[in-house]
């Protein structure tokens, strides 16, 4: 319950800003510090499918993007 609540609180401005904040890249280099730079660029996209910051990137991004998630083993956005 408390998750759902949170997640309706996150705005598409929430997204934009997840994927360009360099305090994010940070926190996640620390969080999961054995992906590569390459990673890292994708990862930071965790929970955006579906909003318009993910929406606006290329298909091919978009699909490398969705694979990387799936092969982590992380969900593309937030379930409770």
């Amino acid at each position: 319950m408390f998750l759902q609540s949170f997640v309706n609180q996150i705005s598409d401005s929430d997204h934009a800003e997840q994927v360009s904040d360099p305090n994010f890249m940070a926190w996640l280099r620390m969080t999961f510090p054995d992906y590569s730079d390459d990673e890292y660029e994708l990862l930071k996209y965790a929970g955006t499918p579906g909003s318009p910051v993910f929406e606006n990137l290329s298909d091919e991004k978009k699909e490398e993007i969705e694979n990387f998630l799936r092969n982590e083993n992380i969900p593309p956005t937030p379930t409770p």
